[in-house]
């Protein structure tokens, strides 16, 4: 990974926690949690607390998940509102984070300027026992609480206040007077300060994709023939009863279940008007042939064009049963050829996919459509590390020197790192 730390492809936009104050806030929160604290002094985290270098000390990427249902954050600082989520665990929890900034910064801001923030993820079911429990999540309520009682205390001071207010001997009342007198000295007055976060419902969860049971696409709303699940993990096996239909990522009929369900398209029309897309398609797929044939060492980027001919007219049995008609595609487009008269076979289909239209003008499904697309087809490295993080990381540490620095160097090329509001799939 020291190749793309060097070049900002991981880790980069993160806050740096290196003050012994906020490591022992850190600390307090994985306690409160009910996990164990960190040995380290210095580490970076993301928008919802997450720590890369937690992550390898513990030598699990996921540690702030437990179990199929349970997930938490950290907040130690306001200067992770807007920063990256590396390894969501929902699709939509960078759009929960964003809501919380919004609704609470100037909560975070006063809270974290004394004590460290711990959020719970909750929702009905405090566990999933299939898949098929995931259509019975509609909302999600994000609960905050600090390590050292602020927002309690806070509550506290308020309600005390009340009650003096009301009472019409409050001077006489000694223990209600040393309550508050007590409270005062140990926290300070609270009473008119932004200390007191309420549940956040967000409820935007129609379309999603979780990392429970090994990962899981929902499409709720967009199927026409109701509610879709695509399993990354081949564990479950779909049974006649089953209230929605399932599928494996890995079915091979899966590509024409999306298309026939309206959650992809093959939009050649667009493609006419964007050669240049399908020319990386292409381009892709002989750098995946490439490497896979062995070439390992080899820069693929210093290849001259007649270097990669030869290659090409020596290896086609190495490329995909699609990549010559994917060439006569392109030749048709170019010369204007209408697309209405044009026919392309299942397998250059499944690769050619899109997000529908109906899909695109829904943030949430597009989304989930681009992640389920980029672990279809990996060998968009741009999607992949865009919309499919964890999936990136995990075959990047799979791949040969020379494909790691072509990578590194494509990615580069066309601007990345980039803010992940301001990251957007190709047009």
């Amino acid at each position: 990974m020291d190749k793309l730390i060097a070049a900002n492809l991981f880790g980069d936009q993160l806050a740096r926690i290196d003050s012994p104050e906020l490591v022992g806030r850190y600390n307090e929160c994985l306690k409160a949690i009910g996990l164990e604290p960190t040995k380290l002094e210095a580490f970076s985290i993301d928008g919802i607390g997450w720590s890369p270098q937690i992550a390898q000390e513990r030598k699990r990427i996921k540690y702030f998940s437990m179990g199929t249902a349970a997930q938490f954050g950290i907040i130690l600082t306001p200067a992770q509102k807007g920063l990256p989520i590396f390894t969501p665990i929902n699709s939509f929890d960078r759009l929960v984070m964003e809501k919380y900034f919004r609704n609470f910064g100037k909560h975070v801001s006063d809270l974290t300027s004394r004590t460290g923030l711990w959020l719970d993820f909750s929702h009905d079911l405090l566990e999933f026992q299939s898949p098929l429990d995931l259509l019975m999540v509609d909302s999600v309520v994000v609960r905050s609480a600090d390590v050292d009682g602020l927002m309690e205390a806070a509550r506290q001071q308020r309600e005390l206040d009340r009650q003096f207010r009301r009472a019409e001997k409050a001077w006489q009342d000694d223990s209600l007077m040393k309550k508050i007198c007590d409270s005062a000295e140990k926290y300070g007055d609270l009473r008119f300060r932004a200390m007191i976060i309420p549940d956040l419902p967000f409820s935007d969860l129609r379309c999603f994709v979780t990392q429970a049971f090994g990962g899981v696409y929902v499409f709720r709303d967009t199927p026409k023939n109701g509610p879709l699940l695509v399993t990354v993990d081949d564990q479950y096996k779909p049974m006649s009863e089953d209230t929605a239909t399932v599928y494996h990522a890995s079915d091979k009929e899966l590509p024409a279940v999306l298309l026939k369900e309206g959650i992809t398209d093959v939009p050649l029309g667009w493609y006419k008007n964007h050669l240049s897309a399908l020319e990386e398609i292409r381009d892709f797929h002989i750098v995946d042939a490439y490497y896979k044939a062995g070439n390992g060492d080899v820069e693929f980027q210093n290849l001259t064009s007649a270097q990669l001919k030869q290659w090409i007219a020596g290896n086609l049995p190495a490329l995909p049963v699609w990549f010559s008609e994917l060439g006569r595609l392109i030749a048709q487009l170019r010369q204007k050829t209408s697309v209405k008269t044009i026919k392309i076979s299942h397998e250059l289909s499944a690769i050619l996919m899109r997000p529908s239209h109906q899909v695109a003008e829904s943030p949430g499904a597009e989304e989930v459509t681009l992640q389920l697309l980029a672990r279809l087809d990996p060998t968009d490295v741009e999607r992949l590390y865009v919309h499919n993080k964890i999936l990136f990381y995990d075959l990047y540490r799979g791949w040969s020197e020379g494909k790691k620095k072509w990578c590194i160097n494509y990615l580069t090329s066309r601007g990345h790192p980039r803010h992940i509001n301001a990251e957007k799939d190709k047009k």
